[in-house]
């Protein structure tokens, strides 16, 4: 993301959805979930294969997150409610929300639910209690195939070894404020950094097949380890200064 974001969208979620038809309970979980505000989520690249054997870090967690151009796709923002079931926890039902801001930037539930099982990394179906309309089987591809994609995207890079989670509590003033106006909570929330990111400005490389290139921005990426693990790549320059400048516009955020 492209800054520190200071409050988890959860409490607008829960006023738009309230008094809709079955999202009483829908309700009751999102207060329970776990909180993350991920922002722009672009820059982590689209696994060629679903992620598997990577378990979601709660029971139940609420993953908020931007991807793409939000004023064509209609969506300002995304949200996904993940509910773990299983004797492990490695069953995982996907309630997704979209921020439209053509009718007025409130949080609409997108009625579908969603099975994965991140065990075996494997789609396995959707309910649809209430989707109609002529391309309602593209629509229902569509919203399975962006949804399944995030999630990817999200347990890949919480699967990277140098990853770990922050709580970010929401300030005493503002929460009383709240309160005294008998309004809903804000709630804290998660947000995942970076570990040890203190790299130098310009890294010089050394031999192999692009040695000594010019310099150039490389965005941040994830990297297979011969263990079989991986490691999130902070955006970086690299490059010999001496051969030139290679000038490329990628839109990287900081760590969140």
């Amino acid at each position: 993301m492209k800054k520190e974001v200071g409050i988890s969208s959860a409490t607008a979620l829960i006023s738009d959805i309230e008094g809709m038809d079955d999202h009483e309970g829908i309700i009751e979980i999102i207060k329970h979930s776990q909180k993350f505000v991920l922002g722009h989520i672009d820059n982590i690249p689209k696994p060629k294969k679903y992620p598997h054997g990577q378990k979601l870090p709660y029971p139940i967690s609420l993953f908020e997150y931007v991807i793409g151009d939000c004023k064509a796709n209609g969506m300002e923002k995304h949200i996904l409610l993940c509910i773990c079931d299983g004797v492990n926890n490695d069953i995982v039902y996907i309630l997704p929300f979209g921020k439209v801001h053509q009718i007025g930037e409130k949080w609409l539930s997108l009625r579908v639910i969603i099975k994965f099982d991140t065990c075996k990394g494997e789609f396995l179906g959707v309910k649809v209690p209430k989707l109609v309309g002529k391309n309602k089987d593209d629509v229902l591809r569509e919203m399975v195939a962006g949804t399944l994609g995030a999630l990817s995207r999200i347990l890949s890079v919480l699967g990277c070894n140098n990853i770990y989670i922050e709580k970010k509590d929401v300030p005493v003033k503002l929460q009383k404020k709240r309160i005294k106006q008998n309004k809903e909570p804000f709630y804290s929330f998660h947000v995942l950094k970076i570990k040890n990111t203190e790299n130098k400005n310009i890294k010089n490389n050394k031999g192999g097949h692009h040695a000594s290139p010019r310099v150039h921005f490389r965005r941040g990426h994830i990297r297979n380890l011969p263990d079989g693990g991986t490691t999130w790549v902070t955006s970086c320059i690299v490059g010999n200064s001496g051969n030139g400048f290679v000038g490329k516009d990628y839109a990287v955020g900081a760590s969140c």
